[in-house]
C-alpha cells in the first residue's frame, strides 16, 4: 500500500515539475516587441536583474549556516566532554574562533 501511494506521489511530483519550465514567447502570445521600448537599467549588485526579477545571493546565508552548525556541534561536544570529565580547552578555543567568524560574518 505504501509503495502504491509513494509511486502515485512521485508521478504527481514529476508531472508538476515538468510544467511551466519555459516562458511563453511574445510572438506566441500575439504580442510584438515595441520598437520604442523603455531603456532597461543594468543589473544591480543587490541581485536585481535587467527585467526586474530579484535573485538574492545566498552565499552569505550558506556560510552562516555552516558556522552556526559547527558552533552547535562544538557546544554539544563541550557539554559531553564536561560530563565525561575530559579537558575542553581545545574545544573552547574552537568555539571562540567560530563565534568570532560568526560575528565577522553577521557584522
Amino acid at each position: 500500500m505504501r509503495v502504491l501511494i509513494t509511486s502515485i506521489l512521485l508521478c504527481f511530483l514529476l508531472s508538476a515539475c515538468g510544467k511551466g519550465q519555459e516562458a511563453p514567447k511574445s510572438k506566441e502570445m500575439g504580442m510584438e516587441p515595441s520598437s520604442e521600448a523603455a531603456p532597461m537599467a543594468p543589473a544591480a549588485a543587490n541581485g536585481m536583474t535587467v527585467d526586474g526579477t530579484f535573485y538574492p545571493d545566498h552565499s552569505k546565508d550558506l556560510q552562516e549556516f555552516h558556522i552556526r552548525s559547527s558552533l552547535s556541534g562544538v557546544e554539544r561536544m563541550i557539554e559531553q566532554y564536561k560530563k565525561d570529565g575530559y579537558d575542553t580547552s581545545e574545544l573552547d578555543s574552537q568555539k571562540a574562533e567560530l563565534e568570532k567568524q560568526l560575528a565577522d560574518l553577521t557584522g
